[in-house]
């Protein structure tokens, strides 16, 4: 890494004053922390089973399907009336009898799936998961499960590095219980971001999990207010608006004026990532606040080191998954679920989980270098998003997995470059 940073040349800021090549380190940690989190992105895509038919959608108001107008049938022989099959959609067919029209609605069964285009007389197929030709969709994990691999990933990884004595974990009571509340906090925001796959893909969650720079930003105002931090710079202001804007294009399909209608925010995928990343902000502020030092100043012996602060708070992530798993009875149910989930599925869920875990240990090192957190977490969920755009287009175009790339998210590429341009 010094090598690399000693090959940049020195950066001369608004005032004449040369930044130190150091500085730049907190970036290219990002980046390799957001690279295994696109690829992880990815593969949640992969893996998560796809929604049951009756909850695939969102849960705002169906549409109206519209009515067709009937014709008077001729009369038939009653022998042919005798011997007509009882009318196969049921309650699917409402015949008014005085206007002469008949209204189509959508079957609700759980066993078939949403039919857009229904016609009278013709029998309903069942579409069931249990013999629709695609066994493998039951085969994948639950966001649940995929949740519960995470939360086993982070708590082998901080027992043994501890065990290995990778780091010395000398730490007062507070700074324990700051890295403490920071696990349970980064572990239930990435379950509810996991249960966001079932009804969106990556392409579409990534961009929104911008939000958390947003909420950051009435932190760190009040801490630079009461003289706890550094004021924000005009310029980063704009890259985290840029950023923020342009991740809120791929959920909105293009349009930012849906963001301002109830519609919007009652889809499922939304709101779970809204939840998310809330609890995500806690978590980077938290990390900010135990682990960062003012450049020059001499070391402070309450601050934390990035790495301990991972491990304790990774001790924290799985302990916190163990007791919810051990808590709630719905939850068991997906732990004793895990033996019909294929072997493949499960191993290419543990290389994310895997991905994933080496990104939050890199971006610990970004939070702790860099002086306003809200500017890391919105470079960090602009380039999130860009590498997710290009790994998601590769495997499913290319590969054949994953899911399709909406046009949208394109779209918000474009604005995540222009941001990126703005801050540089």
């Amino acid at each position: 890494m010094e090598a690399v940073l000693g090959s940049f040349p020195e950066l001369v800021g608004i005032d004449g004053a040369v930044a130190p090549k150091r500085s730049l380190a907190w970036l290219w940690q990002t980046v390799a922390a957001t690279c295994c989190w696109a690829l992880s992105d990815v593969i949640c895509d992969a893996c998560i089973r796809p929604p049951a038919p009756d909850t695939a959608g969102d849960t705002t108001e169906p549409e109206d399907v519209p009515t067709v107008a009937k014709p008077n049938p001729s009369p038939e022989p009653t022998s042919l009336r005798q011997r007509r099959r009882p009318d196969a959609l049921g309650e699917a067919v409402e015949t008014d009898s005085r206007e002469g029209k008949v209204t189509l609605r959508r079957i609700t069964s759980p066993r078939l799936r949403p039919c857009t285009q229904l016609m009278p007389e013709v029998p309903a197929l069942d579409w069931s998961l249990d013999g629709d030709g695609k066994p493998e969709e039951l085969d994948r994990l639950t966001p649940e499960q995929n949740a519960l691999v995470s939360g086993c990933v982070a708590l082998v990884t901080a027992l043994g590095a501890c065990m290995l004595h990778a780091v010395p974990i000398t730490l007062g009571s507070t700074r324990l219980a700051l890295a403490g509340v920071g696990g349970f906090f980064h572990f239930t925001a990435y379950l509810c971001t996991l249960c966001a796959f079932t009804s969106a893909s990556s392409t579409v969650i990534t961009p929104l999990m911008q939000l958390s720079a947003l909420w950051m930003l009435p932190f760190s105002t009040s801490a630079a207010s009461l003289g706890l931090a550094p004021i924000i710079r005009p310029i980063h202001l704009v890259a985290v608006l840029l950023i923020c804007v342009g991740g809120f294009l791929p959920a909105a399909d293009g349009c930012l004026s849906s963001v301002a209608t109830g519609k919007f925010w009652q889809q499922r995928a939304v709101r779970y990532v809204v939840t998310g990343e809330l609890l995500i902000c806690c978590y980077n502020v938290l990390l900010h606040q135990a682990t960062f030092e003012e450049p020059g100043l001499q070391a402070s012996t309450t601050a934390l080191e990035p790495f301990q602060f991972f491990l304790i708070s990774r001790v924290a992530n799985g302990l916190t998954c163990a007791a919810l798993f051990l808590a709630i009875p719905s939850l068991r149910s997906h732990l004793w679920a895990l033996r019909k989930v294929k072997r493949r599925f499960f191993a290419v869920a543990l290389l994310g989980e895997v991905l994933s875990m080496i990104g939050v240990c890199l971006v610990t090192f970004s939070y702790s270098g860099f002086y306003e957190p809200s500017v890391v977490n919105a470079v960090e969920g602009g380039l999130q998003q860009l590498f997710n755009l290009i790994f998601a287009i590769i495997s499913h175009r290319l590969l054949g997995l994953g899911r399709g790339v909406e046009q949208a998210g394109l779209q918000a590429g474009t604005w995540d470059l222009l941001s990126a341009s703005v801050y540089c």
